[in-house]
């Protein structure tokens, strides 16, 4: 009798019923955008995209190898050899298929429908127990904004958000991350624990968001400066940046020792120039937007909140991206993709 009435008080938490809804939702949507074209095909190799997120198929099916093949598994010559760039989740899910003898293709509807749910159970948790916004708000609200995100018709979505396995293996780890620095307790260990695995997996997964993850908390870092308050939460700040610091050596030593594929057969991406009046048109908008948002809070007699800050951040890091021509997408191959 007693188990009968904790397993319909964990059926009866708000939080369950919300996973579970996401669950179906997200199991839906799948069998909607690929399920027809599965059933046509027999199988769920020919539904998966081309391009990048084929590459990354490929280097999980070059793990399974023996020896290995994912540092360039289209050669027979590169056998043995790994890649430069860890490709950790690709390479994680390859060995997975390997020892559990599971088909590597059946993995393919398990990440279209695990994958987006971790990531709205992280978010929704994240918005709940650390921004503090409610659980009827959150859990809705993080549901809507990633099916927008996953099945939205722009093909520039599709071609990043729905690949396997970046950036969607990052996100969540970098949304932790950022709500533990702007939200977190330093005298909580939970916390301390939970910014340090955030941050190292971070990096681990995906580089590119540990860059934002270590922009925002500088920024955060420089504004308790400034501010000078509470500066017992620079302890939050000095653990996510020690643990990414050391995950970072780790990755690169993991990148460069041992046998990997040659980086000159790697054709690096041709720097398409940027005007310098870019950045001077950049400085001034970030030094604008400052100036507006500490008029009005003199003027309201309030300090930033921590949302704000999060949103002025995400704006300046948003601008400097734009002036780096290799993190633009090319809308050439965005064409070519559409009319394929």
């Amino acid at each position: 009798m007693t188990n009968l009435s904790k397993s319909r008080s964990v059926f009866s938490s708000p939080l369950v019923i919300y996973a579970l809804a996401a669950a179906f939702i997200f199991t839906l949507g799948f069998f909607i955008h690929f399920g027809r074209e599965a059933e046509a095909s027999k199988s769920w190799k020919y539904v998966m995209f081309d391009g990048d997120p084929s590459y990354y198929w490929s280097i999980a099916k070059g793990r399974m190898m023996t020896p290995r093949c994912d540092g360039n598994p289209y050669y027979f010559e590169e056998q043995g050899l790994r890649h430069i760039i860890p490709f950790t989740t690709a390479e994680v899910v390859g060995l997975l298929s390997k020892y559990s003898k599971i088909p590597l293709s059946w993995f393919f509807p398990a990440w279209q429908i695990l994958m987006p749910l971790l990531m709205w159970l992280v978010l929704t948790l994240c918005c709940w127990k650390l921004w503090k916004y409610p659980l009827d708000v959150c859990a809705p609200g993080t549901l809507l904004l990633l099916l927008l995100l996953l099945y939205c018709p722009w093909v520039g979505l599709k071609i990043t958000l729905l690949r396997f396995s970046r950036p969607m293996d990052g996100i969540a780890p970098l949304f932790l991350w950022i709500s533990l620095i702007f939200k977190g307790d330093p005298d909580n260990k939970k916390h301390r624990v939970a910014i340090m695995l955030a941050s190292a997996l971070t990096l681990w997964l995906h580089p590119f968001n540990a860059v934002f993850g270590l922009w925002a908390t500088g920024f955060e870092f420089v504004y308790f400066l400034i501010r000078r308050e509470r500066f017992r939460r620079a302890a939050l700040f000095l653990f996510a940046i020690g643990s990414c610091l050391l995950s970072g050596l780790i990755y690169a030593a993991y990148a460069f020792i041992g046998k990997n594929i040659s980086a000159a057969i790697i054709s690096p991406p041709i720097p398409r120039p940027v005007p310098a009046v870019y950045f001077l048109v950049m400085i001034l908008t970030v030094l604008c937007i400052a100036g507006v948002v500490h008029f009005f809070c003199r003027r309201l007699n309030k300090s930033a909140t921590a949302l704000d800050r999060l949103v002025l951040v995400w704006f300046v890091f948003g601008l400097f991206i734009c002036g780096i021509s290799e993190f633009v997408p090319n809308l050439q191959e965005t064409r070519s993709r559409r009319c394929r």
